[in-house]
């Protein structure tokens, strides 16, 4: 709802960093703003907006060489497309930002991908491909120190395992996610 209250406010703001890219004949500029522009349709619950706006978004960052930017595409693209429901494409998409991340040296994306990639594989009914994911992706939280990722780890873990039917092993995952929320100060 908040970002609701702004749409108008953001889609100017969109405007004037196209303005800017156009002035500086920037493509990475032109990648960022068109980045931003899909993510805010995703923001807004328009998830095809997003995915009709990846691919020119995507283009426009390879072609500046803005690897990262790249990265952010495909992550938003990917999340986007299981949103809807289109599982083989997100996965292909997911795969594609995972490849990159890991050749950038980019733990903590890297595991961002792998938890968007096991939410899709446990949509799909497939759960211990999800826990296969999200096992490597809670290591890598744990090593960088993140936190908050380790938290949505382990309550996906949970959630896997819940799928699986195996209750025990889902609380040995929600007791310390619980824990970890209220040092978090998440109320979730």
């Amino acid at each position: 709802l908040r970002l609701q209250s702004r749409l108008a406010e953001q889609a100017a703001d969109l405007d004037a960093l196209d303005v800017l890219a156009e002035a500086l004949d920037d493509d990475a500029c032109r990648a960022t703003a068109a980045l931003r522009r899909a993510v805010a349709l995703s923001a807004s619950g328009n998830a095809s907006g997003c995915v009709a706006a990846c691919p020119a978004a995507l283009e426009l960052a390879r072609r500046a060489g803005a690897q990262e930017t790249a990265l952010s595409v495909l992550s938003a693209w990917a999340g986007a497309l299981r949103t809807l429901g289109r599982y083989d494409e997100s996965r292909q998409i997911g795969h594609e930002g995972l490849a990159l991340a890991r050749s950038l040296g980019l733990a903590e994306v890297e595991s961002e991908l792998m938890t968007g990639l096991a939410a899709g594989a446990t949509q799909q009914g497939r759960a211990t491909e999800a826990i296969g994911l999200l096992t490597e992706s809670l290591a890598i939280d744990r090593r960088s120190g993140n936190l908050r990722n380790e938290w949505t780890a382990l309550l996906n873990l949970g959630d896997a395992w819940m799928h699986l039917g195996d209750l025990a092993e889902a609380r040995r995952h929600f007791e310390p996610a619980l824990r970890m929320a209220r040092v978090l100060g998440d109320r979730a």
